[in-house]
């Protein structure tokens, strides 16, 4: 993994760049992707590799990786980085991620994210989620 950590540093193409993040999180060393992984989704430069790290981090079907995106969800205060965070669970199959966003939609100090929070918990044929819903509406 350190060869594809140099090599994310030095590619320029952004494909490049996402294929890479790729075979970061599909790297046998589960924790070492989860945390390089985070750290691009928090502070790389470019907004799309910030996004295909979210992306790889909700694809891993690991349950780190969800409770890493959720406290980068709660440590980061750029509400795009959040959104992306929130798409991310919401593709993830796991009670955890269906947890946070819940927790999201009922007590974000953003309107914008609790409604996008909403909107993902619609999407979910969970009937946790369906349940949550319509305890909402109530």
């Amino acid at each position: 993994m350190p060869a594809l950590k140099r090599l994310l540093d030095s590619v320029n193409n952004r494909e490049l760049k996402e294929e890479v993040i790729d075979r970061i999180a599909d790297s046998g060393d589960r924790p070492g992707a989860i945390a390089f992984l985070i750290g691009i989704a928090q502070n790389h430069g470019d907004t799309d590799v910030r996004k295909s790290a979210v992306e790889a981090l909700g694809d891993m079907n690991d349950e780190r990786a969800i409770d890493a995106l959720s406290q980068a969800y709660d440590s980061t205060r750029d509400e795009a980085t959040q959104n992306e965070i929130l798409d991310a669970l919401s593709d993830a199959d796991s009670p955890r991620a269906l947890q946070k966003l819940m927790a999201v939609a009922q007590r974000d100090s953003s309107v914008k994210l609790r409604k996008r929070a909403i909107e993902l918990l619609g999407e979910s044929d969970d009937p946790v989620a369906v349940k949550f819903l319509e305890q909402l509406i109530k």
